[in-house]
């Protein structure tokens, strides 16, 4: 996931990590959302 310091010019994280962040969801993080099913 780019992170707020992506300048673009690295598309391959490993060349610049210091662009990229990470986003990590737990199976029970989103039960309360109410969000409507897209894919399923």
């Amino acid at each position: 996931m780019t992170g707020p310091f992506w300048s673009g010019e690295a598309l391959d994280w490993r060349r610049n990590p210091a662009e990229y962040d990470a986003i990590h969801f737990h199976e029970d993080d989103l039960l309360d959302c109410g969000w409507d099913t897209d894919l399923s």
